[in-house]
């Protein structure tokens, strides 16, 4: 019974645990991940969020240029 509930819970909270890690990553206190052992996990947390970053970051040019008429 513990199993399924684990198996359930794994397949349903993954995205939390990627939020998580991202919030961590924005906090100063652990931004360095030390609480996780795994190089490669580290390196996709920052990856996404760089890549997050650079998405806001092109949006909120579009709507620069789109509130900007032309000269």
């Amino acid at each position: 019974m513990k199993e399924r509930f684990r198996q359930d819970f794994d397949g349903r909270y993954t995205y939390l645990q990627d939020l998580l890690h991202c919030a961590s990553v924005l906090d100063p206190r652990f931004k360095h991940l030390a609480f996780l052992d795994d190089n490669d996990t580290k390196d996709m947390i920052f990856m996404k969020l760089t890549a997050e970053v650079v998405k806001m970051d092109e949006k909120s040019l579009h709507s620069k240029h789109l509130e900007s008429p032309d000269e």
